[in-house]
C-alpha cells in the first residue's frame, strides 16, 4: 500500500530517537583484563511475533498455571512466554550476567527466554529474583509494554500517581481499565503481590492480544463499494503522501470531480480517497486527497496482502534530534553493511537499490561510572517488510525486519583515552510499542570492561 510505506519507515527512523532521552541507562566500567571481541548479530524481529530462530535445540517451556495464591516474577515471564509463543534456542542465549542466576539453575530456560525477548527488568550484575512475588506494579508495567494496552479513562483513578512519570501513570491506570486489577479505596497498591485469579485475568488479555495479531495468508482480496463509490483500477499513479496530492497518468480519472470517493488498485488491493480538488495538466489528473473511512467506502472488503519497503523512501522524522541519517547501496548482512557505498541522501543514491539504513544519535545524558568524550547510538535497519490484513472492522499490521543496534563510547581515562568501544544491543518491537532489552554482548578493545 503506498502511502503505508513510508509510515513505516518513519515509525522504525523514530526509535532510534528515544535513545536520546535514555538518562538513567548505566553502563559500567572498571579495570580488568581485556576480552575477546564478540559480535551480536541482528535478527529478524516481528512487531508482533517472535523473532526467528532455528527450530531445532528449540527449548520446551511449561504451561502450567501458578497455584492457588500469590504470583512470581517467574510466572509472569512463563505465562507471557506462553501467551506470545516466545521461542529461544539455546545456542541464541544471551550471556547470564544476573548474579543470583547458576548455570545449571532448574528455570534457566525460562530465564534466558524472558532476557532474550525483553521481559527481564533489572542491569547486568543485578540480582533477577525470580522467585519473588510479581507486585502489582511489576505486572501492569510488563502487560502494557508486551501487549500494547493504553489507558481508557481520561483521568487517573488512582491516588499513588508519580510526579513526572507519565510514562508509569499510564500504564498503571491501563492495567486498572483492562481490569486486571481493582483499587482499594483509591490505592492501587503497587508493591502488593499479584494474585493467581489476576494472573488469569492477564493471561487471558495476553493471549486474546497475541491472537488478535496473527493473520489468515489463505484469505483472498475481494471487496464490494458503496454506491456512488468510483472504481479507477490498476491506474497508473504518483503518490505524493508528503502533501496528500494523488497524480493520475493519463485519462484514467476522466470525470473526476471535489467531493468524489474513490478506489485505486494495486496488485488487486484498493486504497481508499476522497478527491477534495481536482485539476488536469499535461493530460494527467492531479488530485488533492484526504483518507475516508473504510465503512464509508466499502461494503465488503478483506485483504492480505505482504509489502516491501523501499527504503530510498525513508527520511528522519525530527531533524531538531541531531540524528543522522545514512543511505546504504551494496553491502552484506554478513559484514554488517560496511561493505556497501554510504550515501548522505536519495538523490546520491540515484536508481540504485537501497539495503540499509544506518541511523546515528548522539547521547548527552547517558550516566557512566567514568567520564567519557562521546557516546553514540548506532542502528542499522534493513530487510523490512509487513503483512497487512484489512476488513471493514479491522486494518491488521505486523511490521517484519532486522535491525542491528550498538552504542559507542569515547572514555577518558588518566593512562589514556580509549576510542571505539561498542556495547551492542538486541531489539525487540512489541506491536508498535517499543521495547528493549541489553545484550551482555561485547566489543571491546584495551584493559577495560563493558558489564
Amino acid at each position: 500500500m503506498k502511502r503505508l510505506s513510508r509510515r513505516v519507515v518513519a515509525f522504525l527512523l523514530s526509535v532510534v530517537l528515544v535513545f536520546s532521552e535514555f538518562g538513567t541507562l548505566t553502563v559500567q566500567a572498571e579495570e580488568s583484563t581485556s576480552q575477546e571481541g564478540q559480535e551480536n548479530e541482528g535478527q529478524e524481529q516481528i512487531l508482533a511475533e517472535i523473532p526467528l530462530g532455528k527450530e531445532s535445540s528449540e527449548t520446551e517451556i511449561s504451561e502450567e498455571p501458578a497455584m492457588d495464591g500469590e504470583v512470581t516474577r517467574l510466572d509472569m515471564w512463563q505465562m507471557l512466554i506462553t501467551a506470545f509463543n516466545y521461542t529461544c534456542p539455546e545456542d541464541e542465549y544471551p550471556d547470564n550476567y544476573f548474579n543470583d542466576i547458576a548455570p545449571d539453575d532448574a528455570n534457566i530456560d525460562l530465564i534466558m527466554t524472558a532476557t532474550a525477548m525483553g521481559l527481564t527488568d533489572v542491569k547486568a550484575g543485578e540480582d533477577l529474583k525470580p522467585e519473588e512475588d510479581a507486585t502489582r506494579e511489576f505486572a501492569a508495567l510488563l502487560m502494557c509494554r508486551i501487549t500494547g494496552c493504553i489507558k481508557t479513562s481520561e483521568n487517573y483513578t488512582f491516588t499513588e500517581v508519580k510526579e513526572d512519570d507519565t510514562d508509569y501513570n499510564d500504564a498503571i491506570q491501563a492495567a486498572i481499565d483492562a481490569g486486571w486489577f481493582t483499587l482499594s479505596d483509591g490505592k492501587f497498591q503497587p508493591e502488593e503481590p499479584v494474585t493467581a485469579a489476576e494472573l488469569e485475568l492477564m493471561r487471558t488479555a495476553a493471549e486474546s492480544a497475541y491472537a488478535d495479531r496473527q493473520f489468515d495468508t489463505s484469505l483472498e482480496t475481494g471487496f464490494t463499494l458503496k454506491a456512488g463509490i468510483k472504481n479507477l483500477g490498476e491506474a497508473k499513479y504518483i503518490y505524493d503522501q508528503e502533501n496528500d496530492r494523488l497524480t493520475i497518468v493519463g485519462d484514467t480519472a476522466t470525470g473526476l470531480v471535489a467531493g468524489d470517493k474513490f478506489v485505486v488498485l494495486t496488485d488487486g488491493v484498493p486504497d481508499a480517497y476522497k478527491a477534495d480538488s481536482v485539476k488536469t495538466e499535461d493530460g494527467n489528473t492531479i488530485i488533492s486527497v484526504s483518507y475516508p473511512e473504510y465503512d464509508d467506502v466499502y461494503d465488503t472488503l478483506t485483504v492480505y496482502h505482504k509489502e516491501e519497503f523501499d527504503l530510498k523512501d525513508a527520511e528522519l522524522t525530527n531533524e531538531e534530534s541531531g540524528a543522522t541519517l545514512t543511505y546504504i547501496v551494496g553491502g552484506t548482512e554478513e559484514e554488517g553493511f560496511e561493505d556497501g557505498e554510504f550515501c548522505d541522501s536519495p538523490d546520491e543514491v540515484g536508481v540504485r537499490e537501497v539495503s540499509a539504513l544506518e541511523v546515528v544519535q548522539k547521547i548527552d545524558d547517558i550516566k557512566f561510572s567514568k567520564n567519557y568524550d562521546e557516546a553514540f547510538v548506532r542502528m542499522v535497519i534493513h530487510d523490512i517488510y509487513a503483512e497487512r490484513q484489512h476488513n471493514v472492522n479491522e486494518d491488521k499490521l505486523v511490521i517484519y525486519g532486522k535491525m542491528d543496534l550498538s552504542i559507542g563510547l569515547e572514555f577518558d581515562l588518566s593512562d589514556g583515552v580509549l576510542k571505539d568501544i561498542e556495547k551492542n544491543m538486541t531489539i525487540t518491537l512489541q506491536y508498535g510499542v517499543f521495547t528493549f532489552s541489553v545484550g551482555p554482548k561485547l566489543s571491546l578493545t584495551g584493559s577495560i570492561s563493558v558489564t
